[in-house]
Order: C-alpha cells, then structure tokens, then sequence
C-alpha cells in the first residue's frame, strides 16, 4: 500500500469508525497517509495507535477517526501538534480549561 492509497482510506472513513493496517505497513507511510487526510478534512481528526493480538500473535496499525468537534481545538496548538502527541491518547477535558 502507498500512503496516497491509506489516505484515501482515511479520507473515507466515518467518525467512530477505524483503518486496521498490518504491521508490515510501513509506520512512515501511515504516519503520511494521516498527514495527508488531514490536509483534506478539518472536520475529522486521526488518532494512530499499534495494537496486538494475542490469539493471533500479530501487531498492527490502527487508525481511528473521530469528530474534530469532540475535541479540543487551539488555534496556537494546531501548529505545535505533532504525531507521537496523538499517539498517547485524545485530548483531555483538562486541556480545554
């Protein structure tokens, strides 16, 4: 998969929804693929975790996609935002005091 064709995937996606991509997808490719589907969609926001699955004893990528309105926007934070911020967890209710 190139990350065009992720984030055409990304693009597509629904709010609540998630890309499951295998680990032998290449980080750097999701990582531009996520980048990329932002550049098209301010009403969407990407949280990309790696999971794995005990009874197959895989890993693999998830992509979640969810409401950019569910979450805290900061005009200041935007440009500051960076990849391994999202990876953690979504904003908290903290950081909309």
């Amino acid at each position: 998969m190139t990350p065009d064709s992720i984030a055409a995937l990304l693009i597509n996606l629904q709010v609540g929804e998630a890309l499951i991509l295998p680990s032998e997808t290449k980080l750097k490719y999701v990582e531009s693929a996520i980048e990329t589907a932002r550049a098209h969609t301010t009403l969407k926001r990407y949280i990309l975790g790696q999971h794995m699955c005990p009874q197959a004893g895989m890993q693999f990528h998830r992509v979640v996609c969810c409401s950019a309105e569910t979450t805290t926007t900061k005009p200041a934070d935007s440009s500051s935002e960076s990849l391994p911020d999202e990876k953690a967890s979504a904003p908290t209710e903290s950081d909309a005091a």
